[in-house]
């Protein structure tokens, strides 16, 4: 995000709704893109956190990942955790190739990042899974579709106030139940 009042807003709700705050996102701060917001920063330097930086929406989406799961919260953005391994072996998965040939660097933001060969990510790998016959392809869309499984969990939970439109609609849509991987 661009660093808005707005984006600020609802990524501070997000972790005020989960308990936390911008110290538990691990991004780090960065100047906002938004003209409103870097003047406010240049005013006043004590609001430099994290909440600024345009991948602390991603970053509150994982804790709250974490949260549903029950996986601790410290150490999300770390290759070894719980969630980083379940995303690398997904991508793997998506792109039908063996976890352990899937490359990882670190983000701008702090947080993993994969590499493949762009023949893993080719557009014939990118099949329509609703006409295919090819059960990999089934697996591959199941896989992306169990990581969306505790996010909505987690927009179900009632808050202290109304629930947006938005978490209205991503809990009415919620697919069937997977199992929870082990810590």
């Amino acid at each position: 995000h661009s660093g808005s009042r707005a984006h600020l807003r609802l990524v501070e709700g997000l972790l005020s709704r989960m308990g936390l705050t911008h110290a538990s996102l691990a991004c780090g701060y960065h100047d906002p893109m938004d003209a409103e917001s870097l003047e406010d920063v240049r005013r006043d330097p004590a609001l430099r956190t994290a909440l600024y930086n345009n991948c602390s929406g991603k970053h509150t989406g994982m804790l709250a990942f974490c949260q549903a799961e029950g996986w601790p919260l410290a150490g999300y953005e770390l290759a070894s955790h719980p969630l980083q391994r379940l995303m690398r072996e997904t991508v793997a998965q998506c792109c039908d190739v063996s976890p352990e040939s899937v490359l990882t660097g670190i983000d701008g933001c702090g947080i993993p990042v994969f590499g493949m060969p762009l023949t893993s990510m080719a557009p014939e790998k990118a099949s329509d899974a609703s006409n295919s016959s090819d059960t990999s392809i089934h697996a591959r869309v199941a896989a992306l579709s169990s990581l969306t499984t505790p996010v909505r969990r987690f927009a179900s939970r009632p808050s202290a106030s109304a629930r947006s439109s938005a978490s209205r609609a991503a809990a009415s849509c919620a697919p069937p139940s997977r199992q929870r991987n082990p810590a």
